[in-house]
């Protein structure tokens, strides 16, 4: 992930792309693995505090809804380990992270690039076996 932020920290199409071509040379299995911590992390912020300081700082007075709220968890990962371990530590953290500032990112490209890549490698039946990144109910 860490090489993806050296072209983008939005989340969005351009860290996704860079993300998929630090995959591309892995195999179906390790990008399977890849996609399968994604979303051990992604769920580890999948808490009623988090959903909250998100709603608050990413998007004050409107929420951001349970599938914002996945592109959201998506997104923070995509800023680096830093700033994940920070907000799972303490879910305030997040308004002192410098993307903040710009909505919070939106991460559902990224969340989707291993997805994606492996299907590719491995077939659409194949993936279909992955673990789902969102949650709902959260809230």
């Amino acid at each position: 992930m860490g090489a993806s932020r050296s072209v983008a920290e939005d989340g969005d199409v351009r860290q996704a792309r860079a993300l998929r071509g630090v995959l591309e040379p892995l195999t179906a299995q390790q990008v399977g693995a890849f996609h399968r911590t994604f979303v051990r992390m992604s769920r580890a912020l999948a808490t009623q505090q988090v959903a909250e300081a998100a709603d608050a700082t990413c998007l004050p007075s409107v929420g951001l809804g349970d599938d914002l709220f996945s592109d959201f968890r998506s997104w923070l990962i995509g800023q680096g380990e830093d700033a994940y371990a920070a907000v799972l530590a303490d879910p305030d953290a997040l308004a002192d992270l410098p993307g903040v500032r710009r909505g919070c990112g939106m991460g559902q490209p990224f969340g989707a690039a291993a997805y994606v890549e492996y299907a590719e490698k491995a077939g659409r039946s194949a993936a279909r076996r992955l673990p789902a990144l969102e949650t709902i109910g959260v809230r």
